[in-house]
């Protein structure tokens, strides 16, 4: 059943204390407010923000300048009205919020009336009123004066006429009149006397607070009332009214801070213990007394959480009972006995508010206190964009039918999803000459499999540590599925859950399915940036499922991620351990240097995958795994996910229908990324191995394609032949596996193409066309590699100083802005410094620079010098990141990438062809006088080699000679200018002058085949000479032995960065 709105308008008398605000806002969610009209909020312009709260995130103020007046209109996230227009005046004292729902426009607005006589303000009111209403008028506030004073006035002569009445009554009653308004109050309450305000001095009471109506909207109004005095001088004034739009009354998940409270986990597990002791039988399925079991604690959960609402407000239900009574009665007879009873309860019901607000306030404090500086989640929250509700207005659906109500938007939304989800219904696994097909179409791959021992671990029983550790990997606070349960609940209870949750786990091994409601998820729609909100396909639907389903999941993805990079070529890297993006811009960027330098007809084309994670169909999915070598204990543990799942769209307002799901691979499920991987190899491997499609080919190697997840780059020569083989294949893949691409919204840059062909193209394929840049992995890719920088890098320090503009007017301390950029900003910037290697223009860092201390010192004077704040913590400074450094350490870390073995870096072999008959990862480690030339202008080597040249040497990177000298290709070593002589020595991992040397010997020379004397003679003669030997026998630096190591580990940018900067002359610091 769908409960009324309740619509509440309080004179708050100033909120710019937190210890107020915070009142105000419990006070809202004990009293169920969905829509709340604020008087003389006294916030400033400049303070608007702090009204909003993540239960009411839609919040419409008018404010002046000086702090006096305000006035707001504050919506609930479950509210399911659509605001499109807000309009207020500059001094405060009215703002107006129009929006629709269902189709039907309604008008709210709050008002705080001067407290004298002003003409001036009932005229502008009025005319504000005529000018911006539309639909249904829900008037709210404190207009400090009365409609009918002989009703509303306590003391007033009974039988006095309007003539009599102050002014301001007369002014208010004729604005009434002349919009034809209507005290929805007195309506219901026609002969009762009560009042919104005291007046000590005058003791006398006044109804000053009102809800007024437009005649159309008094069937929406159930019940009006009048609150009591509290922490306000004035009562709050209430409406109940039917549901804008009919819908569900919400979905129960556990409460994160009721595990917190006193005796509930005892209670919840011996429930737990108890349930267990009487089900847990041998004729009980572990699916019966799973799913059993949730039902079971759910209702003890809700009964604690009920208990301890029922204990917490116990004290306040009975001093409000009493406070309302003896307003009554004082406001019938009002002596001084009962006006001073009536204070007491009063100040004791307030302090009881008081109380509870100072402690939930101390709580905060100390929350901050503690994670506000650090970069943590609230300070993580501060920088976000302020949340905003989804809500849908309005939906076009794929025929350009227009809905409106939330019932037609989710009808609309689940018959476009349940297509997508259901969009080829003979594409099942029992169609045999479905598999058929798939199994011939897989067959001419050439796919990698598993070997026994990896296909037997990945199929193996899963084991309570596997349980512990995919757990202790998930955040408590996600979002959980339709059966409420949190992480939380399992994380607190895992010493009990976790036999039951392996027998379950296992049982899906054998082949036992899960239940359909298991398997049911709930799917959020949140909107692509930049796309049209009123378009039905701008929505990302992201899965939230039930979280046991996800620990499963998440226990397979981890098995998977140490085969992905056997299983997938390394031109894919999204989503494969080892692997990142940037791996694949900086290899676009060198295509699109050489295609253009060496003027290669070429077209790099970006494919738009329409949801291509929705689309994939599981026979396709299915076969493939088996194929890969999967065990059939594996395979079952995931049919069990992909058995019978539903769906419902989450929609406010309207109830949740589950739909069934016949394919896709769920975003928000964990094994999704890994899975996607494996189900588009085989597509990306008939690309690669069609002789019919030509890529760019540089030395003997050709590149056709990178990926990541579904952003496919192709780089294509002789477009006219290999774009349409191109299309066939995508058409037979699409054909078997449901990956379908929008060819209309793929797009297509042309490097050293002839207008005659790209019109040629144009003509045969309706792919875009763009002559300047193409957007890739958040990196614009430009037709002319000398404007990559500026295409790129303006506009991300254009963004970031904007929003250092915006983070300057919160509230964070000195340490926390720090912090600020280490979490925000400098993520944001290590991107950029790897995906595109081009040189900075140090003027722009500089000025960057100089607004991140601008931002640091919240715009005041610098206290401490830059430089100190550079230095490590550990040396008395505070870590501020130094743009030029960390700039130098991304470049350092792609020197180190250029170690990795052949083959694992697409991007590595491809600079490596471009250096040839040099090999970059020896060349580097030559001294200087004994370097051949470089073959290669690529902009990316050399900026990488500049830099290397710079800080080899002064940042103690190697020494000269290095051990990494190489042997061959090296003057000093002329017999080895020739290689082939010495293959068999190179074949035996000796290439190196520290390869010679072991502890401290040389190697035995004469113990490798295919050396002659002269050759041994040779090296050996080289190898002995002092300072050979003494470069060979040194340790190498800790960088050398990262490239030695081939390897690129995790926080590698990072330990780099701090590598150059302790090397840096910090002098002692004098604080006086």
């Amino acid at each position: 059943m769908i409960s009324d709105l309740k619509f509440l308008s309080l004179n708050v008398k100033g909120l710019n204390s937190p210890r107020k605000r915070r009142l105000l806002f419990r006070d809202l969610k004990r009293k169920s407010a969905n829509i709340a009209f604020l008087q003389e909020t006294r916030i400033s312009t400049t303070a608007a923000f702090r009204l909003a709260d993540p239960s009411y995130s839609r919040v419409f103020t008018s404010c002046a300048i000086p702090k006096r007046n305000g006035a707001a209109i504050l919506l609930h996230n479950s509210c399911p009205l659509q605001i499109v227009d807000v309009y207020s005046d500059s001094a405060g004292r009215y703002v107006l919020a129009r929006g629709t729902c269902s189709s039907k426009w309604y008008t709210l607005m709050s008002v705080y009336a001067p407290n004298g006589p002003d003409a001036g303000f009932w005229a502008d009111l009025s005319s504000f009123l005529r000018l911006h209403a539309k639909g249904k008028i829900i008037l709210g506030g404190d207009f400090n004066a009365t409609l009918c004073s002989p009703l509303d006035r306590s003391g007033h002569p009974p039988h006095a006429g309007l003539t009599s009445s102050p002014s301001q009554d007369r002014q208010f009653h004729a604005f009434v009149r002349n919009h034809d308004l209507v005290d929805i109050w007195r309506v219901q309450h026609p002969t009762t006397k009560d009042f919104t305000f005291y007046s000590p001095v005058h003791s006398s009471y006044s109804r000053l607070d009102y809800f007024l109506i437009s005649p159309d909207s008094i069937p929406l109004i159930t019940t009006s009332g009048i609150g009591s005095i509290t922490w306000s001088d004035h009562a709050d004034v209430f409406l109940h009214v039917r549901p804008l739009a009919s819908g569900s009354s919400g979905q129960w998940k556990l409460d994160p801070l009721l595990l917190l409270k006193k005796g509930v986990r005892k209670a919840v597990g011996s429930a737990l213990d108890s349930y267990l002791l009487l089900n847990d039988t041998p004729d009980v399925s572990i699916h019966t007394l799973w799913n059993a079991h949730k039902a079971v604690i759910r209702g003890v959960l809700i009964s604690q959480a009920a208990y301890h609402k029922r204990v917490k407000l116990q004290a306040i239900v009975t001093l409000q009972t009493d406070l309302r009574r003896l307003e009554l009665r004082h406001k019938r007879v009002p002596t001084d006995d009962t006006l001073a009873q009536l204070n007491r309860v009063r100040a004791d019901l307030n302090g009881l508010f008081l109380d509870d607000v100072g402690r939930s306030l101390l709580w905060s404090k100390r929350r901050y206190y503690e994670r506000a500086n650090k970069a943590d989640t609230p300070l993580a929250r501060m920088l976000r964009p302020r949340h905003r509700t989804v809500l849908f207005p309005l939906i076009r659906d794929k025929k350009g039918q227009v809905h409106k109500s939330p019932e037609a938007i989710r009808d609309a939304f689940t018959e476009y999803f349940t297509n997508i989800y259901n969009h080829s219904p003979t594409h099942e696994i029992g169609n045999r000459d479905l598999i058929d097909s798939i199994e011939m179409y897989l067959k001419h791959q050439s796919l990698p499999t598993l070997d026994k021992v990896q296909s037997i671990l990945v199929g193996s029983p899963i084991t309570e540590e596997e349980i512990g550790r995919a757990l202790g990997l998930m955040k408590p606070l996600k979002a959980p599925g339709p059966d409420g349960f949190t992480y939380r609940y399992y994380k607190a209870f895992y010493p009990k859950l976790k036999p039951i949750l392996c027998r379950l786990f296992n049982a899906a091994r054998e082949g036992a399915p899960f239940p359909a409601e298991s398997l049911l998820a709930t799917i959020v729609l949140l909107p692509k940036p930049g796309k049209d909100p009123e378009n039905i396909d701008s929505y990302r639907p992201i899965s939230l499922l039930n979280t046991d389903i996800k620990l499963l999941a998440k226990i397979l993805a981890l098995r998977l991620d140490p085969l992905l990079p056997v299983l997938v070529s390394p031109d894919q890297v999204g989503f494969i351990p080892g692997r990142q993006a940037y791996d694949n811009t900086r290899r676009a960027a060198d295509l699109v240097w050489f295609a253009e330098t060496y003027q290669r007809p070429s077209l790099f084309l970006s494919l738009d995958a329409e949801k291509a994670f929705d689309r994939a169909e599981w026979p396709f999915l299915f076969t493939l795994l088996k194929h890969l070598g999967f065990p059939p204990t594996f395979l079952r543990m995931l049919s069990a996910l992909y058995a019978s799942p539903g769906a419902q769209i989450l929609i406010p307002g309207a109830d949740r229908i589950p739909f069934e799901i016949r394919n896709g691979t769920r975003q928000g499920c964990p094994l999704s990324p890994a899975l996607f991987a494996l189900f588009l190899e085989p597509l990306l491997l008939a690309i690669k191995s069609d002789a019919g499609i030509s890529g760019l080919t540089v030395g003997d190697l050709e590149f056709k394609l990178s990926a990541y997840a579904d952003d496919v780059l192709l780089s294509l020569t002789d477009p006219p032949t290999s774009l349409p083989r191109v299309m066939d294949l995508l058409g037979a893949f699409s054909a078997l596996s449901g990956y379908k691409i929008n060819i209309t919204k793929s797009e297509a840059l042309p490097v050293a193409l002839t207008a005659e062909a790209i019109a040629n193209l144009s003509s045969s394929c309706p792919i875009r066309f763009t002559q300047s840049e193409l957007v890739y992995l958040g990196v614009r890719l430009t037709s002319c590699s000398a404007d990559l920088y500026s295409a790129n890098y303006p506009r991300l320090f254009a963004t970031l100083k904007a929003e250092l503009e915006c983070w300057n007017k919160y509230a964070i301390s000195w340490l926390g802005r720090l912090n600020c950029i280490k979490m925000n900003v400098l993520p944001r910037l290590l991107y950029m410094f790897q995906a595109l290697p081009v040189p900075l223009v140090a003027s722009e860092v500089i000025a960057l620079q100089r607004s991140i201390d601008h931002f640091i010192w919240a715009g005041k004077r610098r206290r401490v010098a830059r430089h100190t704040l550079y230095r490590p913590r550990s040396l008395g400074g505070l870590g501020l990141p130094s743009l030029f450094t960390y700039y130098y350490a991304t470049q350092l870390a792609q020197v180190v990438a250029w170690h990795a073995p052949a083959g694992s870096r697409r991007w590595v072999d491809l600079e490596a062809s471009l250096m040839r008959p040099n090999k970059i990862h020896h060349w580097i480690w030559l001294a200087r006088e004994h370097r051949p030339l470089i073959t290669t202008t690529c902009p990316a080597i050399l900026n990488s080699l500049r830099l290397w040249h710079r800080l080899a040497v002064k940042c103690e990177l190697t020494s000269t000679p290095s051990p990494m000298t190489p042997i061959f290709g090296n003057r000093d070593f002329r017999p080895g200018l020739h290689v082939r002589p010495w293959r068999d020595l190179l074949d035996s991992g000796v290439c190196r002058i520290l390869n010679l040397y072991h502890n401290g010997t040389l190697i035995p020379l004469q113990d490798v085949s295919g050396l002659s004397f002269l050759h041994i003679f040779q090296l050996t003669s080289y190898a002995t000479q002092a300072h050979i030997k003494q470069a060979a026998l040194a340790p190498p630096t800790r960088f050398e032995r990262l490239c030695l190591a081939g390897t690129y580990p995790r926080g590698l940018i990072s330990s780099l960065y701090r590598d150059l900067t302790s090397l840096l002359d910090w002098k002692e610091l004098s604080y006086i």
